[in-house]
């Protein structure tokens, strides 16, 4: 009898990790999605993609206000609880980000015209890249909120 009450001892405490695991995942994902979901607000908001343009053709050089990453960077080493692959994307998004404010700041200091159309350029691409990693993260945390919450994310 003993080794009945061990064994549902045991099944208790896996199931009670089990669950405490996914509550952990679940609250681990809240911080990226509200961050990249902001991020591609910010982005779209601000209409870079014409204001690059307009750049490319002589016009001043946009600029953004400093991107959300408090999250990501307070849990970047618990990212590896919501497995490797979105771990990656995670990492890939606000790197894109990052590299999206790198050649804002780069457009406004170049002189000439071929390299300031060069630049815009290269900056759109960094935007474009930056919104599809950003919807493809969004896409895969779905995956972690409950079900219930899912039509909390409005932009995957």
């Amino acid at each position: 009898m003993s080794l009945v009450w061990g064994l549902l001892a045991l099944l208790a405490a896996v199931v009670a990790a089990t669950w405490g695991v996914r509550a952990a995942r679940r609250a681990l994902a809240g911080g990226p999605i509200g961050e990249i979901s902001e991020t591609l607000t910010l982005l779209e908001t601000h209409d870079l993609e014409a204001a690059l343009a307009h750049c490319g053709e002589g016009g001043r050089a946009p600029s953004l206000p400093a991107m959300p990453t408090l999250s990501y960077r307070a849990d970047a080493g618990w990212m590896a609880l919501l497995g490797a692959h979105l771990a990656r994307q995670s990492a890939s998004f606000y790197a894109s980000a990052q590299t999206l404010q790198d050649e804002l700041r780069g457009l406004s200091s170049e002189t000439t015209a071929a390299a300031r159309t060069e630049r815009a350029k290269s900056a759109s691409q960094a935007l474009q890249r930056t919104f599809a990693l950003g919807d493809e993260a969004l896409r895969s945390l779905r995956a972690i909120v409950s079900r219930r919450q899912r039509g909390s994310i409005s932009r995957s």
